[in-house]
């Protein structure tokens, strides 16, 4: 039997895990937008090279690790 997406492993933490992680990972870009100026554009900008690596390893399935 195959391990899912959606299955806790001993390196992932399962669906809550994930959810509670990509809304740990977004809190950062919210906090770069209410502080536009002067470094939330520096922060926006960094976060959006980022932001998608983290969220692509975060919801990698655990057999492809």
């Amino acid at each position: 039997m195959g391990v899912g997406k959606w299955d806790a492993t001993s390196v992932t933490y399962g669906l809550p895990g994930r959810i509670v992680g990509t809304v740990l990972v977004s809190l950062p870009m919210l906090y770069f937008m209410r502080t536009l100026v002067p470094y939330g554009l520096v922060g926006i900008v960094t976060y959006l090279v980022v932001y998608p690596r983290m969220l692509k390893d975060l919801w990698r399935r655990s057999d492809r690790l």
